[in-house]
C-alpha cells in the first residue's frame, strides 16, 4: 500500500513538474485551412496553421463555412472536415461534438511528422513512411501536380519524398507552389534552409 502511495505521489509530482506534454501522442498534422479556425491546447488558444502538429487532447472549433485538411500519423489518412463543428483528437482518431463523425478519405502513400523530421540528414527525415505499391508508391500524387490538382497535402508529401532520395531540385517545383498557397506556415519556415 505505501508503495502504491508513493508511485502516485511520484506520477503526480511528475505532471506537475513537466506538464501533459509527456503524455501527449501525436495526432498527425494540418494540411489546410480555410475561413475561421481555433486551436485550443491545454486551455491555451494558439494558432492552427499547415504544418502544426496536433496531439491528443488538442480541439479545434470550425465556424461555419470554415474547412480543415489533417493527415493522421498512424495510418497517413486524410480528413478534410467542414464547419461548423468542435473536434477533440485522441491519439488514434477524431472526435465531433455533433454526428455524423468525420470518416477519413484518401490515404496518402507518403506519411511523416514535421516535428521529428530533420532535412540537414537526409537519411534521417523522421517518420516517413512510404506505404502502397512497392513500384511508386508517389506517382499519383506528381500525376495531381502535374494536372494542376494537387492539394497541399500532396504537395507535402512530395517535398518530403523527394528530400528523403536527396533530390531537393526535384521538390523544388512542389516546394515554390506550397510557398504560394502558404508562405507564412509552419511547413514552409521548416523547410525553406533546405532550399537557400
Amino acid at each position: 500500500m505505501r508503495r502504491l502511495f508513493s508511485t502516485t505521489i511520484l506520477a503526480i509530482a511528475v505532471l506537475l513538474l513537466f506538464g501533459t506534454d509527456l503524455m501527449a501522442e501525436d495526432f498527425g498534422m494540418i494540411m489546410d485551412t480555410s475561413g475561421k479556425i481555433s486551436l485550443n491546447r491545454q486551455g491555451k488558444k494558439i494558432k492552427a496553421e499547415i504544418g502544426q502538429t496536433l496531439f491528443a487532447g488538442d480541439s479545434i472549433r470550425l465556424d461555419k463555412g470554415s474547412s480543415l485538411v489533417l493527415v493522421s500519423y498512424e495510418l497517413c489518412e486524410e480528413w478534410i472536415i467542414d464547419g461548423p463543428l468542435t473536434l477533440t483528437f485522441t491519439e488514434y482518431d477524431i472526435i465531433a461534438d455533433k454526428d455524423p463523425q468525420p470518416e477519413p478519405g484518401r490515404q496518402l502513400p507518403v506519411c511523416y511528422s514535421l516535428d521529428e523530421m530533420s532535412t540537414t540528414d537526409s537519411d534521417t527525415l523522421g517518420a516517413l513512411v512510404l506505404r502502397g505499391s512497392p513500384d511508386d508508391p508517389v506517382r499519383k500524387l506528381r500525376m495531381e501536380f502535374n494536372n494542376g490538382q494537387a492539394s497541399n497535402s500532396t504537395l507535402m508529401a512530395l517535398i518530403l519524398h523527394e528530400i528523403k532520395n536527396g533530390s531537393t531540385a526535384q521538390a523544388e517545383p512542389f516546394f515554390q507552389e506550397l510557398k504560394k498557397r502558404a508562405p507564412d506556415s509552419a511547413f514552409i519556415k521548416k523547410m525553406e534552409h533546405a532550399f537557400q
